[in-house]
């Protein structure tokens, strides 16, 4: 599906953010774990990169992807007297949002 002109980007990815309503997922997240089948899905589910999206999306659009990235690569801060850095010492990115 994706082709592997992808493959090479996507094996570098730490973290893969996905939206895919649950009758479409097997197009992207293979049930099989084994190599009884051979399945078309890039992703296995259990590729601990695979992350949800951890607000709503729209349309499939590329400005909604856009969009998506946007909200996912800022940090917003709230109150006067926060100090991120202890914050983000704390918390470490991978486990803020929870895995298939």
């Amino acid at each position: 599906m994706l082709g592997s002109q992808w493959k090479q980007d996507l094996d570098k990815c730490k973290c893969i953010f996905i939206r895919v309503p649950s009758y479409n997922r097997h197009v992207l997240i293979s049930t099989n774990t084994g190599n009884a089948t051979q399945s078309m899905a890039p992703f296995t589910k259990d590729d601990s990169r695979l992350r949800h999206i951890p607000f709503m999306t729209f349309r499939p659009t590329f400005n909604e992807v856009k969009r998506a990235h946007t909200v996912l690569a800022k940090i917003e801060l709230y109150g006067r007297n926060i100090s991120y850095l202890i914050i983000l010492k704390r918390l470490q990115f991978q486990h803020l949002f929870k895995s298939f």
